[in-house]
């Protein structure tokens, strides 16, 4: 093969490539966001709230942790949609034994959040 026919292949080969990357983007694959919405309460149309209880942890691993299964039984006449275990995000001091600022979190309807605040719960009110 002669230089020039390697060199025109190899540049046909780059372009095909950039051809079939800037294609694929256009679809939609590249730019796609993930959905961060809840399935079921979109396909239902409720309107949610997030309520929480602190978990119990405390700075240099004291204090007994509720697991976000243990505390979901507190909730166990509600439905709930999601649970994630949060932090406040608050500052705080750095003393052993002090709170931690991580939460026990779940999404209810919001027409259950009145009795989630008779159990205890509190609503979401700090930043994801």
């Amino acid at each position: 093969m002669e230089p020039k026919t390697s060199q025109m292949m190899f540049m046909k080969l780059i372009f095909s490539l950039f051809f079939i990357f800037i294609v694929g983007c256009t679809q939609g694959n590249c730019n796609r966001k993930p959905d961060m919405g809840n399935e079921d309460t979109k396909a239902a149309n409720v309107e949610t709230v997030w309520v929480y209880k602190y978990d119990g942890s405390r700075q240099c691993g004291l204090g007994e942790v509720i697991s976000l299964g243990e505390m979901k039984s507190e909730l166990e006449e509600l439905l709930i949609y999601k649970m994630e275990k949060r932090n406040d995000g608050l500052m705080r001091t750095m003393n052993c034994g002090a709170p931690t600022g991580m939460a026990n979190v779940y999404e209810i309807a919001k027409k259950d959040l009145e009795l989630a605040k008779k159990l205890g719960f509190k609503e979401w009110s700090f930043a994801k």
